[in-house]
């Protein structure tokens, strides 16, 4: 009688096989959430896209101009189109500011809130080359002896590798407009004379009408006045790492990073999230600036966020800083040939 033997299984074909059904799964799932009845996908991956300064591709690259277009629209903050009223909120000036640092943390994000109880010793730091290449936001911090600080402006950003050297917008430091950007109105995120954060859209007159003394250019504004914006789907600026800027009646500011782009950990927030959480902190006025991988916090010497750049904290052309005011004058001191 013949002897029988068993066919042997190559084990690179149950691979391949394995493989095959594997990439056509997850390429079946692909194909539901970017094409599927369900638009919620939709529209988070078009807006996290379109709102980056260098991955909008990973949105052209899926859907047509109009079907962008259609999401773009359904999916905007609506500001109130006020301007703050500087005489509804009460400044305490004295001494050196208490920070109150708070963990934020819900579903798929985490991040930090402080609460500084005194204006007067927050500023706008520069990098000590301001107007040629940035600073990472620890050395912005040394230069300045800040207790505390968080990125502020935008800046040019070619292909994800700017150096911070070029701001994105009007700023305005010591009163003086050190950087005209190229608008003609600018969204103003400021502090006036008194301690005031001033949120509106002002001309380079009205900003000195305003008694500006330290601002960036930047938006949306998601509480002006106690009014919150309206937001409409996530409000355009899908998933990422941000970074807000709020004060309370009562004075005290509020500084909200939350990190993003690091699954596991942080995936970031919508804008409606944030305008959640500063509500939430009894924000009377707060306005979102510049975020993703920008999006960083210093606290007593210490970065606590963890920034999602490929190298970790970005090249940054200024920051809000709080430090004393002789600290301030004596880094300004060092600057004053970039900003004459």
């Amino acid at each position: 009688m013949a002897k029988r033997f068993k066919k042997k299984h190559s084990p690179w074909k149950s691979f391949f096989s394995s493989f095959v059904i594997t990439f056509l799964s997850l390429a079946i799932v692909v194909i539901f959430l970017l094409y599927g009845p369900w638009s919620g996908f939709r529209q988070l991956w078009i807006t996290t896209a379109m709102t980056t300064m260098n991955h909008k591709y990973l949105a052209t690259m899926f859907y047509t101009e109009d079907v962008i277009n259609e999401v773009l629209a359904n999916n905007i903050v609506i500001e109130s189109g006020q301007s703050t009223n500087s005489g509804e909120i009460t400044i305490n000036n004295n001494g050196k500011p208490t920070i109150k640092k708070h963990i934020v943390k819900g579903t798929g994000y985490y991040g930090y809130m402080l609460e500084i109880s005194n204006p007067s010793w927050i500023h706008i730091g520069i990098s000590n080359k301001f107007g040629s290449f940035g600073e990472k936001l620890v050395d912005i911090v040394e230069d300045y002896n800040a207790i505390a600080a968080i990125n502020a402006s935008g800046f040019v950003d070619p292909g994800g590798h700017g150096k911070g050297g070029t701001p994105v917008g009007i700023i305005v430091q010591d009163g003086k407009v050190i950087y005209k950007g190229t608008s003609k109105v600018h969204d103003i995120i400021g502090f006036n004379e008194e301690g005031v954060l001033v949120l509106g859209k002002f001309t380079e007159k009205q900003i000195k009408e305003q008694g500006i003394v330290n601002g960036i250019d930047f938006g949306p504004f998601l509480i002006v006045n106690g009014e919150s914006a309206t937001i409409k789907g996530d409000g355009g600026w899908g998933i990422a790492p941000r970074t807000a800027i709020g004060q309370r009646k009562d004075g005290t500011v509020l500084f909200l990073v939350i990190d993003g782009r690091q699954p596991g950990y942080s995936i970031g927030i919508k804008m409606s999230q944030v305008q959640k959480i500063m509500e939430d902190f009894g924000a009377y006025n707060a306005a979102n600036v510049d975020g993703g991988s920008s999006s960083s916090m210093h606290l007593n010497g210490e970065l606590i966020t963890k920034p999602c750049g490929p190298s970790g904290e970005r090249w940054l052309p200024n920051a809000f800083v709080i430090c004393s005011p002789s600290d301030y004058k004596a880094a300004q001191a060092k600057r004053t040939h970039l900003i004459d």
